[in-house]
Parts: C-alpha cells; structure tokens; sequence
C-alpha cells in the first residue's frame, strides 16, 4: 500500500512512480491519499509506505490531515503500527 500527502502534486508524483515500480515487478499494490485511505483496513495492510511533503512553512498537507490525526489517537491499538 502506497500512500500520500501532497499539496504541490510532489509527494503525489513520487507516490505514483512508487506505485508503478512496484506493479511493475508484479506485485499488488494500492495507492491513495491519506486521508482517502479506510483507516481502519491500517492493520490489514501487509506492508504501508508513506510519502509525504509539507508545504507553506512545514504544515502537512490537507489531503494527509485526517490520517494524521487518526494516528496521533493515544487509544490507538498498537496493531495498528505492528
């Protein structure tokens, strides 16, 4: 799973060249925002790569905040990171 924030289109960019390579050795991937991702699928993912820049004077992207959030969950069970 490929996932990405980006304001700019960069971190996007990088993301879908990520995503190509790894289709092109043959093996499944899925790629989406960050905040387009179902959270919840988080520990069913075998592998996650995040790509993400900031934008303006460090802020995270829009598109990244909700997951961002999500993560930061104290409650958060730790399989969601394992």
């Amino acid at each position: 799973t490929v996932l990405y924030g980006s304001e700019t289109g960069n971190a996007e960019e990088q993301a879908k060249s990520l995503y190509a390579d790894i289709k092109a050795r043959g093996l499944n991937a899925t790629l989406a925002t960050l905040n387009d991702f179902e959270f919840e699928d988080l520990p069913n993912q075998g592998t996650v790569m995040v790509v993400i820049s900031t934008c303006g004077q460090g802020e995270f992207p829009a598109n990244s905040h909700k997951f961002w959030k999500q993560l930061q969950d104290p409650t958060l069970p730790m399989s969601y990171l394992d």
